[in-house]
């Protein structure tokens, strides 16, 4: 199950969900909407035919201007969220705005399913299929709420993974 507007706020107010900061106009009719950071990193080859797994990312920060910041195709970027959103109840997911994709920009390659007891910044990695012109603090992704079986594991409490402190853009860790 998926929770819904009035459930999101609900939840959120019983301290079940956290979505931090938190506009009221943002939760829209089964998701909240997140925002761009202004801080990105334009993620580089570090081998010679391209990126290799095994080892650590290439990356250089960059910070996208009030007027915006072009990507182009075949670029690979990171950014975050500005929101906290995660929960120790519920599964929260990620996923890129509808309206974006149809421009063309790809917000999320694979990271969009947290873990129960994420409660973090999203990272988001970035492609596009034609240049694309993003802003910061834009409603770049949605983050939704689904009912787990079960709470007894909470990832940071009982697994504590690459990612459980992640604050902002964080690069691949191996």
């Amino acid at each position: 199950m998926i929770l819904a507007h009035d459930e999101i706020i609900s939840e959120r107010e019983k301290g079940s969900i956290i979505i931090e900061p938190f506009i009221f106009e943002h939760v829209g009719a089964n998701s909240y909407d997140v925002t761009l950071s202004v801080h990105i990193k334009r993620v580089y080859r570090n081998s010679f035919f391209g990126i290799d797994i095994k080892k650590s990312q290439k990356v250089k920060d960059h910070i996208i201007p009030p007027k915006g910041k072009w990507i182009f195709p075949w670029q690979l970027w990171i950014g975050s969220t500005i929101e906290k959103a995660g929960s120790d109840k519920y599964v929260p997911m990620y996923a890129g705005r509808s309206t974006l994709g149809r421009m063309g920009l790809f917000t999320d390659i694979g990271a969009a399913f947290g873990d129960i007891g994420f409660k973090q910044t999203w990272t988001l990695e970035f492609h596009c299929v034609l240049p694309v012109k993003i802003y910061p603090y834009y409603k770049i992704g949605q983050v939704y709420f689904v009912q787990a079986s079960s709470n007894k594991w909470l990832y940071g409490r009982d697994h504590k993974g690459h990612y459980h402190n992640q604050d902002g853009v964080t690069e691949a860790k191996i």
